[in-house]
């Protein structure tokens, strides 16, 4: 019996010690992953496309990162100008993410959610709807405008499949206080619930929801004028007022007998980054702990909560963007700001996330007063029971050993808590568009980026064909 307790003493040392070694391992291993991710983000910040797809394609693939790792390298092909590669790997990409949120949905959202970090990245709902944006670029850039209307009619449908089904899940109540779990957590810990539910974000609102987008409405118009649907058109542009009310919806419908009419739509900027927003609660104060009859006094100690936040500043230099055809001038207007639909796919995630946060903190905060108190009463119970001065200094050295270690083994546990901030990064952070009513025929167009009167880029576009009666799309990046 005394050398089995001397055995859970020297065990109880020697699994701070392992748990330690563990955590410099996985530490290494993630600072490597950071830095590449570095790499990767630098490169797509300063506009260097070619070695951001090279640092991408480089980097070992997770499957739980595949969706959005994929759709960034598809995005990448088609900003460097390989649309094949891009059409290829968008479809894979829609394939899993169809799959994926069929599953979710199936489920409630449940098994999706969970996790967070440590799950499969099935995709945030403003990334379904831009897939098949830029998918429809990669079939019409090469002259497949056939395949490139389809994008558009899957796109429609997601509307309809995805986005109300998400919007639905969002918005039901998490009441994480009625879980027995964390009921217990609360009186074991002698945890205040107060002060967890005061530090909680606010229940999203159906505002917050995203369920369009302008340039969504913008291209499903364009392709319905040029098949000659009006009445499709006309409810799009419907759609599309209500959400940008300065936009020109009407000359996009009047297209005057026997001309043709040409839109460009240009996209610029990188889409902003969310953020982890982190909660302390406490310090929770000292308190009298029981493991098998016997006190341990466990410190004072805080619980962290995390969930993703979205803080965009604008430090574009871009203020407006110029299209010149045969001499004529046109200022495209702002026809959507992606960075709207990141602020409002946070927003309404923000109270779920922190419920999982305060399930998972909670709990693994229990178990690791429980786990270290045990230790502790252990290495003092075989201490008290040594019976050789040999075992009474490995018993006393355990047991002091515990004691120091119970509050950073209590602490530890935060650090395990991250949200869950993944995105797609590669996306545009604004589309602008407009157009011009042109005779049939082919044009030379130039588009102007300015910085207030400067301009600071330029694009050339050759032989453009305009067709009579229908839009022709023109594709501009930055």
């Amino acid at each position: 019996m005394r050398k089995s307790r001397l055995l859970i003493a020297a065990l109880g040392v020697m699994l701070f010690a392992s748990c330690a070694s563990n955590s410099k391992k996985e530490g290494s291993s993630k600072s490597s992953q950071k830095e590449e991710n570095h790499k990767y983000l630098a490169a797509l910040d300063e506009g260097r496309y070619d070695d951001a797809l090279k640092i991408l394609s480089k980097q070992k693939k997770q499957k739980k990162n595949l969706i959005r790792d994929n759709y960034d390298l598809a995005m990448l092909y088609h900003l460097t100008g390989d649309y094949a590669a891009s059409r290829d790997l968008m479809n894979q990409t829609e394939r899993l993410m169809d799959a994926s949120v069929t599953k979710s949905i199936s489920q409630g959202f449940a098994a999706a959610v969970f996790n967070e970090n440590s799950v499969e990245y099935e995709a945030n709902p403003y990334e379904y709807i831009y897939l098949n944006i830029f998918n429809f670029f990669n079939y019409y850039n090469a002259g497949e405008e056939d395949e490139a209307g389809v994008e558009i009619r899957r796109m429609n449908d997601k509307q309809k499949t995805y986005l109300a089904k998400y919007g639905e899940f969002l918005l039901t109540d998490d009441n994480y206080n009625a879980d027995s779990e964390v009921q217990n957590a609360y009186t074991s810990l002698n945890i205040n619930p107060a002060e967890i539910n005061g530090s909680a974000p606010a229940k999203p609102t159906s505002a917050d929801i995203f369920k369009d987008s302008p340039a969504a409405r913008y291209m499903s118009l364009l392709l319905y004028m040029r098949e000659g649907d009006f009445g499709n058109a006309e409810l799009d542009a419907k759609m599309l007022h209500s959400m940008n009310e300065s936009f020109d919806t009407k000359s996009e419908l009047n297209i005057s007998r026997g001309k043709g009419r040409l839109d460009v739509i240009s996209f610029t900027d990188l889409i902003g980054r969310r953020e982890e927003e982190r909660i302390v609660i406490g310090p929770i104060p000292t308190f009298p702990f029981v493991i098998n009859k016997i006190i341990v006094t466990i410190p004072d100690f805080d619980i962290e909560f995390v969930y993703p936040k979205f803080v965009h500043t604008d430090n574009s230099r871009i203020t407006a963007v110029k299209m010149i055809v045969n001499g004529q001038e046109k200022t495209l207007s702002l026809l959507e700001d992606f960075n709207y639909a990141v602020q409002k796919d946070v927003k309404s995630k923000a109270k779920k996330a922190y419920g999982r946060s305060v399930r998972r903190s909670l709990a693994k905060k229990l178990s690791a007063v429980i786990s270290a108190a045990t230790a502790v009463v252990s290495a003092q119970v075989a201490a008290e029971q040594a019976d050789n001065p040999v075992a009474i200094a490995i018993t006393k050295a355990a047991a002091i050993a515990a004691i120091y270690a119970l509050p950073p083994a209590i602490e530890a546990v935060d650090k395990t808590e991250t949200a869950d901030i993944r995105q797609v990064y590669a996306l545009p952070g604004k589309a602008y568009a407009s157009g011009l009513e042109l005779e049939p025929g082919l044009y030379d167009v130039t588009v102007q980026y300015l910085s207030g009167s400067r301009v600071i880029a330029e694009k050339n576009y050759s032989k453009i064909r305009v067709r009579e009666n229908k839009p022709t799309i023109l594709e501009s990046l930055l």
